[in-house]
């Protein structure tokens, strides 16, 4: 047998299939999973299109496994508190239904599906669920108009009056009775405002009427186009919600009603919604956006690192990889950044190192076109150094193995040769801008022949493009710096106000600072640089208005010693300010205080212990591997041609793997009978190097470690695809799960080294 396994090939894999079949015992015929008469699912992904599903089948498919069962807590300090009542047939679909609503409320998407999917698990038959999942889809609308007209199609004249007005209002919406949409989104959105208002009216006493009428209002604006009429009659409605459901999660839409228009009346909003709603990320990082436009960075920043804890506590509890989260890379960049524009640069140069040594989102993906943590880490930490101009320190970085983490893609190439050449401007004269544009036309020249995706190559070409125009400004021909269009992500205005100071260009220097300033009055960095330049320039009025006592306290919490509040010396001393010119930053408001007891890391979860027997009936558990990494493949069993391919694929490697430390089991569907059948062992042996399957596989045929792995879909009833490494202790420290089984052994051996490297280091 085992020639037939040594090459890997589809021809092989379906010749040692037909060979499984005809040695193991009968299988139970039924179909694996829950809508399918498939052993695995695998093929059906190849040809699904998520975002435009033909099916309400294929929907469900693209959707969130897991469990049905709650993954956050359910009270006021979870997620919110909600009585949306609905007719359902099992006890359980209320309080997964309300709990959706709750997650609606607070934007939390992902959760809200997985929420209104445990209601069509347990109901069916009946309409909300799917009108919840139309709702928690309202962002990706392929999918929602599936589910609407699910909901639809399951709504008629016996269901209760409140039910069938919600369904209807969907389902105009999405036009799910003809086969496209006629009217425009704004228009649209009109009307179901309109229908929202008449259920207000029709239903006084309905709070959820009300929520989802302010939702709308306030949403569509920004996604729709659709302007509110009157603000303060929208506010009057979120108070009078506030009072007849005191614990509704729906107080951060008064921060969202006044975000463009006099941000101050949204701080009380803001300032409340994380009350509701304390464990969700977004409502953390939506009432701090709230308070920042509203002046206040310095209340906001709390807001922004507990949104960051908790995603990293989220991630933690539920075996996540960080990429599982629903924002948490736009959650963290906006949080360094806040740090940034306080003047915490140490702060957050740690914080944005952390993102390098989580696992890597794009092993295994060769197109992958999207931005890892690790390289938004690498980025934001440029960014650091380079706003506080500290660039011997970021040279040294550059070329340090620290950014390692970030990988070795094209595009974290780009970034740290554009770095180098700035670097080189400001310090020897320019010669290290000449070689990184060198270095960058070899690296676009190296892409172009490895065949890399227009997204890719256009990043290179771009950074190579920003270089040359910062190499422009440093030129003996007066350049017009200011009314160069900088939109591309390479040049910030920061950095175009450090090369006209450096260069001499003061005016220009100081109207890029004032713009700066009135994009962020109330962060201390460009305060300071246009307190100095305004200073120097013989504007002291300006200067001194600047030089207020918000801006005193704020500087009191930024790092010592930056350059830009030293030069600062001779301005507070003509207005006679006391040194040290600094003041004691006030403490923070009641609720919006950083929650000590999250994490401020991401930590790696130890994995749930198995006992499972081999294709001989000895047991091995997860303590026996103690003291070694482990790669861990769930596969759904010897007659999965799919899973026979993947193990082809890794086959070749294991010599790799081992050399490297890392010891390879498999963890079969099958039941150990099955096992024994196909895999030739003696009483002595765990595995053979040359046999047909060269690494120990175990027997789950009850599936109980599948679903502490997270390698099990509840919705669909199945087992899923899943690629685990665990450090020698135990830690998950990278995972692969879902219907389709993960391929790419070379590229996660790599990742496995680093990974296991930055664990042994922490402990």
């Amino acid at each position: 047998m085992t020639h037939l396994f040594r090459k890997g090939s589809m021809l092989q894999v379906a010749a040692l299939l037909s060979l499984v079949g005809s040695l193991a015992p009968a299988q139970d015929a039924q179909p694996t999973f829950k809508r399918y008469n498939l052993r695995c699912l695998a093929p059906l992904l190849e040809s699904l299109d998520a975002e435009a599903p033909r099916t309400l089948e294929e929907a469900l498919l693209a959707g969130p496994a897991g469990s049905v069962a709650p993954r956050v807590g359910e009270d006021v300090l979870g997620v919110g508190a909600v009585d949306f009542p609905v007719d359902a047939g099992h006890a359980d679909v209320q309080a997964h239904f309300n709990r959706g609503v709750a997650l609606l409320h607070a934007l939390w998407y992902r959760e809200a599906e997985r929420s209104f999917r445990s209601v069509v698990h347990l109901d069916p038959d009946g309409p909300m669920g799917y009108w919840g999942l139309a709702m928690a889809n309202e962002l990706r609308p392929g999918r929602a108009r599936v589910f609407a007209k699910a909901a639809v199609d399951r709504t008629n004249v016996n269901r209760p009056a409140m039910e069938q007005r919600w369904v209807g209002i969907l389902g105009d919406y999405y036009e799910v009775s003809s086969n496209q949409t006629q009217a425009d989104g704004r228009a649209r959105s009109e009307a179901r405002i309109r229908a929202l208002e008449d259920l207000v009216i029709d239903f006084p006493e309905s709070v959820e009427a009300k929520a989802f009428m302010v939702r709308q209002l306030v949403l569509d604006q920004y996604r729709a186009g659709v302007e509110i009429t009157s603000r303060l009659g929208v506010e009057s409605l979120l108070r009078e919600l506030a009072e007849a459901a005191p614990g509704h999660p729906s107080r951060q839409y008064g921060a969202f009603l006044w975000l463009r228009e006099r941000p101050d009346r949204g701080v009380p909003f803001a300032r409340a919604s994380v009350e509701q709603a304390r464990g969700v990320a977004e409502v953390w990082r939506y009432a701090a956006e709230a308070l920042s436009a509203a002046g206040r960075s310095a209340e906001a920043l709390p807001l922004y690192e507990n949104a960051v804890r908790v995603d990293l506590d989220y991630l933690s509890q539920n075996l996540l990889m960080p990429w599982e989260a629903q924002n948490f890379s736009g959650n963290y960049e906006a949080f360094v950044s806040t740090l940034i524009g306080m003047g915490r640069i140490e702060e957050a140069g740690a914080w944005a190192a952390a993102l390098l040594e989580l696992p890597r989102q794009s092993v295994g993906m060769p197109e992958y076109e999207g931005k890892d943590l690790n390289e938004l880490g690498a980025e934001l930490w440029i960014r650091a150094l380079a706003t506080a101009e500290r660039w011997e320190e970021l040279e040294v970085l550059l070329n340090s193995e620290k950014l390692r983490g970030a990988g070795e893609g094209y595009r974290v190439q780009a970034e740290r040769m554009f770095w180098l050449g700035v670097c080189g401007l400001f310090s020897d004269g320019g010669e290290g801008a000449v070689e990184a544009l060198a270095d960058l036309n070899k690296l676009h020249r190296q892409a172009l022949g490895d065949g890399v995706s227009n997204v890719v190559e256009q990043a290179i070409v771009s950074a190579g493009k920003s270089l040359r125009t910062c190499q422009g400004l440093f030129g003996e021909d007066e350049p017009d710096g200011v009314g160069i269009d900088f939109e591309d992500p390479w040049i910030s205005g920061s950095l175009l106000g450090s090369i006209h100071r450096k260069v001499g260009l003061k005016r220009e220097a100081l109207e890029l600072a004032r713009v700066a300033v009135e994009r962020h009055p109330d962060h201390v960095l460009p305060v300071a640089t246009f307190i100095s330049l305004a200073y120097d320039a013989g504007r002291k009025r300006d200067a001194f208005l600047r030089f207020s006592r918000p801006f005193r306290i704020l500087a009191g919490q930024a790092d010592a010693g930056l350059p830009a509040l030293e030069g600062l010396d001779a301005a507070a001393s003509e207005m006679q300010l006391p040194e040290p010119w600094t003041l004691s930053a006030k403490p923070a408001a009641e609720g919006t205080e950083v929650d000590a007891d999250r994490g401020k890391a991401w930590l790696q979860p130890m994995a749930p212990d198995f006992v499972l027997p081999d294709a001989l009936g000895r047991s091995h558990s997860l303590e026996g591997f103690r003291g070694k990494p482990v790669l861990i493949n769930f596969f759904l069993g010897v007659q999965c041609g799919y899973c026979l391919e993947q193990l082809s694929v890794f086959k070749p490697h294991l010599g790799a793997f081992r050399e490297a430390g890392i010891e390879f089991v498999a963890v079969s569907s099958d039941t150990a009978e099955v096992l024994q059948g196909v895999i030739e062992l003696t009483p002595g042996e765990t595995y053979r190097e040359d046999g047909a399957f060269p690494f120990l596989v175990l027997a789950d045929p009850a599936l109980k470690t599948f679903r502490e792995y997270g390698a099990f879909d509840d919705f669909e009833g199945g087992p899923l695809h899943a690629t685990v490494l665990l450090d020698g202790e135990g830690r998950l420290i990278w995972a692969d799960r879902g219907h389709a089984p993960f391929k790419r052994p070379e590229i996660l051996l790599a990742e496995a080294e680093r990974l296991i490297g930055v664990s042994d280091a922490v402990k």
